[in-house]
C-alpha cells in the first residue's frame, strides 16, 4: 500500500493547518501587461462543509438504496473540492501568460507550489509551470466514489464509521489514528482520523496529486488533456497501481465497480477546464 503512506504527515500537514486557518488571499496590483484576475483566490484542501449528519449505512438492508445513499453523501464533498482545484488551475494557466508577475501573484505561485509538494521553486522556468499544470488538476468524480466505496465498504467500515476516513489513508506517527485490526507484525502505520468525510476526500485527492506512487496516473490525466479529452476514470486506474498491495487486481475491481454502477455519469455533470 505504497500510495497510502504519507499524507498527513510533517511539512504537508503544516501547510494544510496554515492555509485553513488564515485563508490567504492576495490582491494583485494593476498593470496594464497584467491580464490575470485582480483577486487571487484562497488554497483550500477541504473545501467542502457537510450539511447533516452522516447516514447509517450498515442499517440499510436494500444494497441498491445503501449504494445510491452512498454516492450521494460523498458527490457533493467531491465536487466542491475538484470545483476548487479547477479554479486554482484556470489561474495557473492565466498566471502562465503574464509577461511580469506581480509580487503577489508569485508569492501565491510559490505557496501553491509548496502545497502541492513542487521542488522546483524558479517561477520563470518551464518546468515549475509543467509541475503545477501536473498536480493542480481534478480527479474524476467516478473514480473518487469507487474507491471511497471500495475501501470503506459503503461507508461501513471501522475507519469510516470511527474516524471518516473513506479512503484507507494511512499516517505514521504512533496516535495518529486507527490502529488495524489485522496490521502486519512490525508495522507502525494507522489509519488517518478526519473531523468529516469531506476532510477525507479533500486529503485524497491531494495524495493523488501529490504522492510520487501516482506520477505515472498524472502523466496520463496530462496526456488526456493534451489530447483535449474527457478524461476516463476506467483509462488511468493502470496509474494507481500502487494504492493497494493488490495492485491489477485492486484497479480491475475498481473498474468493475464503475463499470458496474455506471458511475462515469457523475463525471460529465461539470464539464473540466483544460
Amino acid at each position: 500500500m505504497v500510495g497510502k503512506n504519507n499524507i498527513l504527515h510533517g511539512a504537508q500537514r503544516t501547510i494544510h493547518y496554515v492555509f485553513v486557518m488564515l485563508g490567504l488571499v492576495f490582491v494583485a496590483e494593476e498593470s496594464s501587461a497584467n491580464t490575470a484576475p485582480q483577486v487571487l483566490p484562497e488554497i483550500r484542501l477541504t473545501s467542502y462543509t457537510p450539511l447533516g449528519p452522516t447516514p447509517k449505512f450498515a442499517a440499510m438492508a436494500d444494497v441498491k438504496a445503501k449504494k445510491a445513499a452512498f454516492f450521494s453523501h460523498l458527490l457533493p464533498a467531491i465536487r466542491a473540492h475538484n470545483t476548487h482545484i479547477r479554479q486554482l488551475r484556470a489561474l495557473v494557466v492565466s498566471l502562465r501568460q503574464v509577461a511580469v508577475l506581480t509580487p503577489e501573484q508569485t508569492v501565491w505561485l510559490e505557496l501553491l507550489a509548496q502545497i502541492y509538494l513542487i521542488e522546483e521553486t524558479l517561477i520563470d522556468g518551464e518546468a515549475f509551470w509543467q509541475q503545477l499544470l501536473l498536480r493542480v488538476d481534478t480527479v474524476p468524480a467516478s473514480l473518487a466514489l469507487a474507491q471511497a466505496a471500495n475501501e470503506s465498504a459503503y461507508g461501513t467500515s471501522r475507519f469510516a464509521t470511527k474516524g471518516n476516513n473513506y479512503f484507507g489513508q494511512w499516517c505514521l506517527q504512533k496516535g495518529c489514528g486507527l490502529v488495524p485490526s489485522q496490521r502486519t507484525r512490525g508495522a507502525d502505520h494507522e489509519v488517518a482520523v478526519f473531523t468529516t468525510y469531506a476532510e477525507s476526500v479533500g486529503s485524497y485527492i491531494h495524495n493523488i496529486n501529490t504522492n510520487p506512487a501516482y506520477s505515472g496516473f498524472r502523466r496520463q490525466r496530462n496526456a488526456m488533456r493534451q489530447n483535449q479529452q474527457a478524461l476516463n476514470s476506467v483509462e488511468l486506474l493502470s496509474g494507481l497501481q500502487s494504492y493497494s498491495a493488490r495492485g491489477e487486481d485492486y484497479t480491475q475491481a475498481i473498474g468493475n465497480l464503475i463499470v458496474k454502477n455506471n458511475l462515469q455519469a457523475y463525471d460529465y455533470a461539470h464539464p473540466l477546464a483544460h
